[in-house]
């Protein structure tokens, strides 16, 4: 466990030339205050939903007061004496709030000298990776009795190893690329200000480079979120590209991707039994009760019972044609992306990629009802038995659907198809990615029939799983 900073800062340097006591800080700790810089780099890192509503133009990140008090009691302190040495600036904007797509919390980012900067590892004391190792431990335990079976490679000792130098050239490599070809930037969803925009290929080197910096060292920080029920490892931040040069005891990987996941966890919707609290099937009371008491008042205000005609439009024409493109129905060699951008273009909206739709469907998906793009109104003509039971989701809360569709897709992956699979199979290893599954090449098979059986139970739809090695010469 190192701190990470830029590299062209000295903090012994540092506090010769702005003694802190000058500043307020009688004692200062010198763990307390890289911690604290560390976090500004990390967190992105760490987060992709902090990381994908940051404002790439000014590239602030947001810090939790909570996250940094559980280590550094006085962090407000360091915070305002570095703000005041010149190493780092704050947006100065706050907005209070229990919404997490509302409220917000202070940002900082490194100043000019430092913000261009390399990063590089600094030590912390014995005694404070020491406390930093206690956490995670509190934290394993917590987290065990679900996710244990995901983490035994994890810790306390990682399994994983990454060819550290080759992953850093090619985090270098497509930097610079991006840097050279801005048309070849990647796109995000910003939830906050529901807008499409690309990410900052700066942003996005450092954030690769802190989690090849964590394999390396053998550190892969783990947490789940309240929100969606997501398992987050050092993995699931990691850059698709990066994956290539990770494998697991000297092993290559092999993940399994849930294709256009969401959108296919739509169709769960479509049936009766998924509201329907019953121990012996997979519903939403059972997934998530808090989400099943505001799904059931929403739905079905006069009860279950009288909702037969709400049912009977999911066998309308459109929902069939939704139903083939993000399944494996009649082997469909389309998916609802590559349909939609065609349906796109034919309007006069144009796309380059599959990915710069996806992320459009995912806008159609998490915005609330009011809010109206050409898009969305493409959408709601091409399905609209789909787009009004979507609408209905989020007529309250906009932010309804999109954790509803996170909650499914997480009990699937991380509660039903790798608990399975870890009892048929106690000694192969198994990794998630969100809406993918890795293991070594000798479990492929047996995985992905595990997979397809308890995802075509669930949602009635053959899945379309799509198999990549993560190997230098076959990752594409």
């Amino acid at each position: 466990m190192k701190a990470i900073v830029p590299e062209n800062f000295n903090l012994e340097e540092h506090l010769d030339q702005y003694p802190p006591n000058f500043y307020g800080i009688s004692n200062f700790n010198r763990d307390h205050g890289l911690y604290c810089l560390s976090q500004i780099i990390i967190a992105p890192a760490q987060d992709h939903e902090l990381l994908d509503n940051m404002d790439i133009t000014k590239n602030f990140t947001p810090l939790y007061s909570n996250r940094l008090q559980e280590y550094v009691h006085s962090y407000r302190q360091y915070i305002d004496y570095f703000i005041s040495t010149h190493v780092i600036e704050s947006d100065n904007y706050f907005i209070r709030g229990t919404n997490s797509d509302k409220a917000k919390s202070y940002g900082y980012r490194f100043t000019f000298k430092f913000s261009s900067a390399e990063i590089k590892t600094v030590d912390y004391s014995k005694n404070f990776v020491n406390i930093l190792k206690k956490k995670d431990k509190n934290k394993f335990t917590e987290l065990k009795p679900n996710y244990g079976h995901l983490l035994r490679d994890l810790w306390p000792v990682c399994s994983l190893s990454i060819d550290h130098q080759s992953a850093l050239k090619e985090a270098e490599r497509k930097r610079t690329m991006l840097l050279l070809h801005p048309e070849l930037r990647e796109k995000k969803y910003n939830k906050r200000k529901h807008t499409i925009e690309v990410k900052n290929p700066i942003t996005q080197y450092n954030c690769n480079k802190v989690n090849i910096i964590s394999l390396s060292i053998g550190h892969t920080h783990f947490s789940v979120d309240d929100k969606g029920q997501r398992l987050h490892t050092a993995l699931t931040n990691m850059s698709s590209q990066n994956r290539k040069f990770i494998t697991y005891k000297g092993n290559y990987l092999t993940s399994i991707d849930i294709k256009n996941s969401q959108p296919y966890f739509i169709t769960a919707l479509f049936k009766k039994e998924i509201y329907i609290d019953d121990k012996k099937t997979i519903n939403l009371y059972k997934i998530n009760k808090d989400l099943y008491s505001t799904v059931e008042s929403v739905l079905f205000p006069d009860g279950l019972m009288s909702s037969d005609d709400f049912f009977g439009k999911f066998t309308n024409h459109d929902v069939i044609q939704y139903k083939s493109l993000v399944s494996g129905v009649d082997d469909n060699p389309s998916d609802l992306y590559l349909y939609m951008k065609d349906e796109f273009k034919k309007m006069g909206i144009d796309y380059n990629s599959r990915d710069e739709v996806k992320q459009v469907v995912i806008e159609i998906l998490y915005t609330a009802n009011q809010y109206s793009t050409k898009s969305k109104k493409c959408f709601q003509t091409l399905f609209p038995t789909v787009d009004a039971l979507l609408r209905q989701f989020k007529q309250t809360q906009k932010e309804v659907l999109p954790c509803l569709l996170q909650c499914i897709e997480s009990y699937m992956v991380l509660q039903v198809i790798t608990k399975r699979f870890a009892k048929q199979h106690p000694k192969a290893p198994i990794f998630t990615i969100h809406d993918s599954v890795a293991t070594t090449e000798p479990f492929v098979k047996p995985l992905q029939t595990i997979m397809y059986e308890e995802l075509m139970a669930f949602t009635g739809l053959p899945p379309k799983l799509k198999l990549e090695r993560w190997h230098p010469d076959k990752f594409e």
